[in-house]
């Protein structure tokens, strides 16, 4: 089980992580040095970390879940991007990236 939450990423990194990155907007995507993988979404980004992690550990068997996700709606004044609108389009882009996903995880990855 997996609890994933892309704010906190984008929060502490708004200089290299853009808003249309992480609610699955629209965007170039970012291409990870080494493994050539160009992800278009944070979450998407996040969720790959946790199976290389596991792959490294020769845990490839192990069905991952993720139980927990979202995207903060209100914040303190540091809490950059929390906002009902960004938590908003967080959900809402999220399901709709879950409805069209078929196959295995790193097969989905670049469609």
């Amino acid at each position: 089980m997996v609890n994933a939450y892309p704010f906190f990423a984008y929060e502490s990194n708004t200089d290299i992580i853009s808003l249309d990155y992480a609610l699955f907007r629209e965007n170039p995507g970012v291409v990870v040095a080494g493994n050539g993988f160009r992800y278009f979404s944070l979450f998407d980004a996040q969720i790959d970390a946790v199976f290389a992690a596991l792959s490294a550990l020769k845990y490839d068997d192990i069905k991952m879940v993720v139980t927990e996700t979202r995207w903060t709606s209100k914040g303190d004044e540091n809490e950059i991007g929390a906002s009902i609108e960004n938590a908003a389009a967080y959900n809402g882009n999220l399901v709709h990236r879950n409805q069209r996903a078929t196959g295995e995880w790193r097969q989905q990855l670049n469609k």
